[in-house]
């Protein structure tokens, strides 16, 4: 439970930019949400066909799986289209390709979720991993952690921004593929890490199938997704009109619940064997209380970013009420 991390210093030009930050995510939602929609009549995880609505936004619908309780946006950009774009929109990747914030951002987020990862991978197999691969390794400040602790570890990501960005900053040259159609690998992987990705792919099964796939007999899986049962959703239906990350149809086409999660890992013969729940819940909170009342002065308070927001977040992650899960799996003997 729980995740350290000072997220004013990470997020401050969000900060100092939201409402600049909510026009150009609208631009591009609506752009990208204007034409070839496709619906989705089952359910991505369990194909289930009976749902609830939870979530009406301007472009698109979060629908709730009546049966593994999944949430996903009922109409969608199609495969190809979020590929184009992931591939190839800068304005989108910008929050992990600011120079400045870099090597933050490796000490308080990737450092955190590799030493996680290896003490799952010592605790299930008295080892460490000797091979890593990170996918949708995104501007490679994973991918970095890894080596720098003195991992060998290889990342695939599709955003050619991203991987520029890994080589200019960190030396780390990404594989620029998509791992469904990548023939690259060369060897199976003890540990295979997805850091925020299958809720931005149409078919996550897909993906966990093909990670299997790459994945030695006594190695691990972890997955790390937003969640729906949790305070930023609370938060986020009562300020619909102003969201940018978590209940965003730009990014997450999928918001899991542990059930769905859970239900994802057994379809893909994976046994859970770790779970580890933190977010950014209070954060949000704070962010869409100083927007509404135009009162950016609360973002700025030594009490609000060293007391309020950690005290209050740490509360919410041992409840289990925080916006983050991430679980760690082995394959089913």
């Amino acid at each position: 439970m729980g995740k350290p991390i000072n997220l004013f210093s990470l997020k401050s030009d969000i900060i100092e930019k939201f409402k600049e930050k909510l026009v150009i995510n609208k631009k591009i939602r609506d752009k990208l949400y204007s034409k070839n929609l496709e619906e989705v009549s089952r359910c991505p995880i369990c194909e289930g066909s009976q749902f609830n609505p939870v979530l009406s936004l301007d472009i698109t619908e979060y629908i709730q799986c009546k049966e593994c309780t999944h949430v996903f946006v009922n109409k969608r950009p199609t495969l190809k289209v979020f590929k184009e774009f992931y591939s190839t929109n800068e304005t989108y990747q910008k929050t992990y390709t600011d120079k400045k914030n870099a090597m933050l951002r490796v000490e308080q987020v990737a450092m955190p979720k590799l030493k996680w990862a290896i003490r799952e991978f010592q605790r299930e197999y008295e080892r460490q991993p000797n091979s890593i691969l990170d996918v949708g390794a995104g501007s490679g400040h994973f991918i970095h952690a890894c080596r720098k602790m003195g991992y060998r570890a290889n990342g695939i990501e599709i955003s050619k921004t991203g991987c520029q960005f890994a080589k200019d900053i960190f030396d780390v040259e990404l594989i620029n593929q998509d791992i469904l159609q990548c023939l690259e690998f060369q060897e199976k992987y003890d540990l295979i890490t997805f850091w925020g990705v299958i809720e931005h792919y149409n078919y996550p099964i897909m993906l966990l199938r093909r990670a299997t796939s790459l994945l030695n007999k006594k190695g691990m899986i972890i997955v790390e997704v937003p969640r729906w049962n949790c305070l930023s959703t609370a938060v986020q239906q009562l300020f619909s009109d102003s969201i940018i990350r978590h209940l965003d149809p730009l990014g997450h086409l999928h918001v899991f619940t542990d059930s769905s999660l859970a239900t994802a890992f057994e379809k893909c013969n994976l046994n859970i064997v770790g779970a580890w729940y933190f977010g950014m819940d209070c954060y949000e909170l704070i962010l869409q209380l100083s927007n509404f009342f135009n009162a950016k002065e609360l973002l700025k308070q030594d009490i609000t970013r060293e007391k309020l927001v950690p005290y209050l977040q740490e509360k919410a992650d041992m409840v289990k009420f925080s916006d983050e899960i991430v679980l760690s799996g082995k394959l089913s003997r």
